[in-house]
């Protein structure tokens, strides 16, 4: 049983991949031109920066396959789930004047990247963790596989 849940993972990561490779395809001038950018900052190379295609801005998160893998973490008290979730991370928030809250999240380990989100009034921030197994350690044993998703009011991927 076991067996043939990894290999309809598998699939589906692989489905996944090739949507995202031609959403990709087709929205790479249109993202260029709106100006919507992920802010992330470390000391690692930018090639190591870059956000899975499937999550391009846009698109309506609710509908992508990493929906079950998200854990809202702002506006709001974090789940029991989140902050095992957030193993490894610090979140760092401030509410600034027009309501906006910019969250930071900070990796404990340098293999991930510090993330940086503007979240607006009705606007959610998620964090993905792919296998909250992996922290159950209290430590993240596997790197780079957590990323933050910006949601607009709309449910549409902002960053």
């Amino acid at each position: 049983m076991a067996m043939i849940r990894n290999i309809v993972i598998v699939l589906l990561i692989i489905a996944c991949l090739a949507e995202g490779a031609y959403i990709v395809k087709i929205h790479h001038s249109s993202e260029e031109s709106s100006g919507i950018h992920t802010v992330m900052r470390s000391s690692m190379s930018p090639t190591n920066n870059k956000r899975p295609p499937f999550l391009a801005a846009g698109m309506k998160f609710q509908d992508n396959p990493l929906f079950s893998k998200a854990y809202k973490i702002a506006p709001g008290t974090l789940s029991a789930d989140a902050q095992k979730a957030l193993t490894g991370w610090d979140v760092k928030q401030q509410t600034l004047v027009d309501g906006t809250i910019q969250v930071n999240l900070v990796p404990h380990e340098s293999e991930d990247v510090q993330q940086e989100f503007m979240v607006k009034p009705g606007y959610s921030l998620y964090f993905i963790e792919m296998n909250l197994i992996d922290d159950t350690t209290q430590k993240d044993n596997n790197k780079q596989d957590d990323m933050g998703v910006l949601v607009d009011q709309n449910g549409l991927i902002v960053q």
